[in-house]
């Protein structure tokens, strides 16, 4: 396998491996807690929120609403309208990231905090748990989905020389100035690591990179004993295709448009 040669791909490569482990054994690793609203009324006072509205559509009868700033910085909650739930979900910005979830009980919400630990909720939406670990930089994760019993991440690494495998394609906007907005298809190769959900302790297990039995590594993170080779990726169930992420939301549908800054 070749050295990286470009320091952002070896950055990253790193930061995938701080996932992992190359010990044949693994610590327990601790269970979530529900997380907490933050006092936003004290904590943000000079700061002008808009209405709640509708943010995103989880499915036909559940969506997320929230509260933002002029930066689409807010509150973030989670509606079941058929069974009566409206539940904190974050205070962060609105998820650059497609989620989704072949489980009733397992929604996924956001990505918080410096770490950018997943929130998630294992009852349906009615309380959301937030990862004790963190996952690579926000701009390579791709999409977050749970599917028979596992999360799986799609993960695009920057650089000449970085690995992909996975064929990813997803409509983006392009703010070239204030009113020009133009979409634009990106394609990429993304790496894919799981982990198994352990609904019954409320966490995550251990994360492992799934590639191809052919591919060749060209990162370091290929030495690790916790890659894991599948033949057939398409049994997983994994989209190819992204819509829109929530965060575009902030630039083509929310009404009332977000506040000014002042």
């Amino acid at each position: 396998m070749s050295a990286i040669r470009n320091p952002i791909d070896r950055a990253l490569s790193l930061a995938l491996v701080a996932l992992l482990s190359a010990c044949a054994s693994h610590p327990e690793i601790p269970s979530p807690t529900v997380a907490v609203p933050p006092t936003s009324d004290q904590m943000f006072r000079n700061v002008k929120m808009g209405p709640p509205q509708k943010a995103w559509q989880w499915d036909e009868n559940r969506w997320f609403t929230a509260e933002l700033d002029y930066e689409c910085h807010g509150t973030l909650r989670f509606v079941d309208q058929k069974n009566g739930i409206n539940s904190f979900v974050a205070y962060n910005n609105l998820p650059h990231i497609i989620f989704g979830s072949d489980d009733p009980d397992v929604v996924l919400g956001a990505v918080a905090g410096g770490f950018l630990r997943l929130v998630f909720s294992i009852d349906g939406g009615r309380n959301f748990l937030q990862e004790v670990r963190g996952l690579p930089g926000r701009e390579t994760i791709k999409f977050v989905i749970a599917r028979q019993g596992h999360i799986y991440v799609g993960l695009s690494l920057y650089g000449s020389n970085a690995d992909g495998y996975f064929k990813w394609q997803q409509a983006r906007v392009r703010r070239e100035a204030k009113d020009d907005r133009r979409q634009e298809i990106e394609e990429l190769q993304l790496v894919i690591i799981h982990a198994p959900l352990d609904k019954a302790k409320g966490r995550i297990g251990w994360y492992s990179v799934l590639a191809p039995t052919s591919y060749q590594f060209r990162s370091p993170y290929a030495e690790a004993e916790d890659v894991k080779r599948i033949d057939n990726f398409d049994s997983l169930g994994l989209p190819h295709v992204g819509g829109a992420v929530p965060s575009a939301a902030c630039w083509t549908t929310l009404t009332p448009p977000l506040p000014p800054k002042k």
